[in-house]
């Protein structure tokens, strides 16, 4: 069986990213999603997406945090990452 494209968002709470990760989801990708605290409530909406039970994993981590971070996406085996930037 072939394994999941697997697809990194950073900032998973955020509104942009929890929009994104929805689609990314309905598109049969398996999402890693970077958030401050997973088991906060804000995040809580992230669970509830479609297919997020067996492909959506959260990632406690801060942007700068690199050893968080690398966990969440590994370079070999992602495909992408998308980051939000903030000016």
């Amino acid at each position: 069986m072939m394994e999941k494209e697997r697809v990194c968002v950073t900032g998973g709470g955020g509104y942009q990213a929890s929009w994104l990760i929805k689609l990314l989801l309905s598109k049969g990708y398996m999402v890693h999603a970077t958030v401050r605290d997973p088991n906060d409530e804000k995040n809580a909406h992230l669970l509830t997406l479609e297919n997020a039970s067996e492909n959506l994993r959260l990632f406690k981590t801060e942007l700068l945090d690199y050893d968080g971070l690398s966990a969440a996406a590994p370079v070999s085996k992602s495909q992408m990452l998308f980051q939000q930037n903030w000016a």
